[in-house]
């Protein structure tokens, strides 16, 4: 009976490690309200970003774009941001996964806060048919939703 256990048990786990991470609660995009301005959140995961390593490319705010033509629009800001090494692995099974790479948050104006959002890297990897580096794309997921969490708490 032990050793019974012991398998299904073991049957388990390894199907918890190796289940495809592209098939779990693969939503399009992560979303975290913020309680603080978009200007505030944005720094705060710009911070988080480089305080990992990771390379920020890019930060784009849209609203002073739109107020440099003369239009207006709600506080709005993009991070290009990413990690070469993992960007790298992917852009080698499909070299078409570039075209959505680095990856990018987007915080924008919401009431009296903000959201941040960003594309689930396991539903990028799926649309272009990517269904190996389960690992890398779950560590990519849990570790931009932790950022992505951090950014969003009130200081």
């Amino acid at each position: 009976m032990r050793v019974l256990l012991v398998l299904v048990l073991s049957c388990f786990v390894t199907a918890c490690v190796t289940e495809d991470p592209t098939a779990l609660d693969t939503d399009v995009f992560l979303r975290f309200a913020s309680p603080d301005p978009v200007a505030v959140t944005m720094d705060r995961f710009e911070a988080i970003v480089r305080s990992q390593g990771l390379t920020v490319f890019a930060r784009i705010d849209h609203a002073a774009n739109a107020q440099a033509a003369g239009l207006a629009l709600e506080a709005n800001q993009v991070l290009i941001f990413g990690n070469p090494k993992a960007g790298t692995q992917l852009i080698n099974v499909d070299a078409d996964i570039g075209l959505d790479l680095p990856m990018r948050v987007l915080v924008r104006a919401d009431g009296d806060g903000s959201v941040l959002l960003m594309h689930d890297p396991a539903a990028v990897a799926t649309r272009f048919g990517i269904r190996t580096l389960d690992m890398l794309l779950g560590t990519m997921r849990e570790t931009l939703r932790t950022m992505a969490k951090t950014a969003t708490e009130s200081a």
